[in-house]
């Protein structure tokens, strides 16, 4: 083949935006995470509001033994709640940098084979 046929026939493949990403999952939870992972968008918005929910059902339920409520246990209920959605963004965000880092140095990794 020719110079300019191989020429014609690459394909350019731009990488994904970390700043996109962030952004993304900063704005829209883990539906942002779909930019970097379809997997880890799939986990973060279902699976870890599902094991969340679990967590807090249980503890609800020992609650419910309970005659009354002191400062110690709003306490906790408080922790129990702000908690896991702090980590929800801490998970996603960490998630998207590394999913993103790895897919472009794929793609770097690929061009030079």
């Amino acid at each position: 083949m020719s110079k300019a046929t191989d020429d014609a026939a690459k394909i350019i493949v731009q990488g994904k935006s970390l700043v996109v990403t962030v952004l993304l999952i900063i704005f829209l939870g883990s539906f942002g995470l779909f930019y970097a992972t379809v997997r880890g968008g799939l986990f973060m918005t279902i699976g870890y509001p599902l094991i969340t929910f679990f967590i807090w059902k249980e503890y609800y339920a020992s609650l419910q033994n309970t005659h009354f409520v002191d400062a110690a246990t709003l306490t906790t209920m408080g922790f129990m709640i702000y908690t896991p959605l702090i980590l929800w963004y801490v998970i996603s965000l960490s998630w998207g940098i590394v999913a993103v880092n790895k897919y472009n140095s794929d793609l770097l990794n690929e061009k030079k084979t």
